[in-house]
């Protein structure tokens, strides 16, 4: 979608000037053709000079609706003309939440709180750190469902390599011990000086650890079903 506001400069006509907006919203992800609400230029427009011009911007979806800013880098000539725009990057990245199963959050509170965190490090940007947070919220998750399963065997699971929780004590559960084992590959890469599948990063391990959750969640909610209907 274009934009075509009116800038004056000094004293001269005034100047349209195009600029191409954002096509995506930063907020709901959604495709989207903005509502251009005004634009303001950062400091007074001067010949033979950059300049930058911020274009308020709102999501069309009824269900989102959220303000963004587009960010311009425009040039001027001596002849108190416009000359170009150049679309450069404002920094706003997307708050990532986490979207995992309430009842694993509410039944797991440090793999709960750690994944948490690795969240928060993610919006930060700071991907080199974030990855080693997933895979330490991996072990939480897979250990303390084990522990669940097994209460006897609590000390040894928590000693034993994660490695050895996921072939040993999941082999009833073939999806969760399948989806935990590449998760933990994509995250030892994340640990590791030489990473070994480089086309999978804290995406995929993000996503296989959702997939592990939701079973996770179903085999809680299904024990709570069972304990239910002894009942009667």
């Amino acid at each position: 979608m274009k934009f075509i506001p009116t800038h004056t400069l000094n004293k001269s006509t005034p100047q349209q000037v195009e600029y191409n907006l954002s096509d995506k919203c930063p907020h709901c992800q959604n495709s989207i053709s903005p509502m251009a609400k005004f634009a303001i230029v950062k400091e007074r427009l001067q010949e033979a000079t950059i300049n930058h011009v911020a274009i308020l911007l709102q999501c069309p979806n009824t269900e989102c609706s959220e303000f963004f800013i587009d960010w311009f880098r425009i040039n001027t000539t001596i002849r108190s003309e416009i000359s170009e725009s150049y679309k450069e990057i404002y920094n706003f990245k997307h708050n990532l939440t986490n979207d995992l199963p309430n009842e694993v959050n509410e039944k797991f509170p440090e793999f709960n709180e750690i994944y948490s965190q690795a969240l928060q490090a993610e919006n930060y940007g700071l991907n080199l750190i974030a990855g080693v947070g997933y895979r330490k919220a991996l072990e939480f998750l897979v250990k303390q469902y084990c522990i669940h399963k097994d209460p006897d065997n609590e000390e040894k699971i928590k000693k034993e390599a994660l490695g050895a929780t996921i072939a040993n004590r999941l082999s009833d559960f073939p999806k969760i011990q399948l989806l935990a084992k590449a998760a933990t590959w994509i995250g030892n890469d994340e640990t590791h000086f030489v990473r070994k599948h480089k086309n999978h990063d804290i995406t995929s391990m993000k996503k296989f650890i959702k997939s592990a959750a939701t079973f996770i969640s179903a085999d809680l909610d299904a024990d709570e079903a069972i304990e239910f209907t002894k009942k009667d």
